[in-house]
């Protein structure tokens, strides 16, 4: 991890024994700020977070074979807008939507793609 005056600053790596990248991510003024990256060890992508001071403003993940598995946004510790989660197929499972951590609505699809009814 680089350093500038005693505080983390710039773009910090961790590797895997096979000599993958395991994560990335990035320093300003000793907070994560940027995008901080995780990867499996076979490469494929993870997980990817925008990070704002330190603080997570938005979530996706990934399964192994490289299908979005889910969507969040945060704020001020809270989850707001849509929480997306799709099947494995890459059909869309689920589609919630929160204001300050509250559900406001929550859709499901079925495997097909038919509405699943509240």
């Amino acid at each position: 991890m680089p350093y500038k005056n005693g505080l983390s600053e710039g773009t910090g790596y961790r590797y895997y024994r096979n000599g993958g990248k395991e994560s990335e991510i990035q320093f300003k003024q000793n907070k994560a700020n940027g995008v901080w990256k995780q990867w499996y060890a076979d490469g494929s992508i993870k997980t990817e977070m925008v990070m704002v001071n330190d603080e997570p403003a938005k979530i996706l993940t990934w399964d192994e074979s490289g299908r979005l598995l889910s969507e969040l946004s945060i704020r001020h510790h809270k989850r707001n807008g849509v929480v997306l989660e799709w099947y494995e197929d890459g059909s869309k499972k689920s589609e919630a939507v929160y204001q300050d951590d509250k559900l406001v609505r929550k859709t499901q699809w079925d495997k097909d793609g038919y509405l699943i009814e509240p």
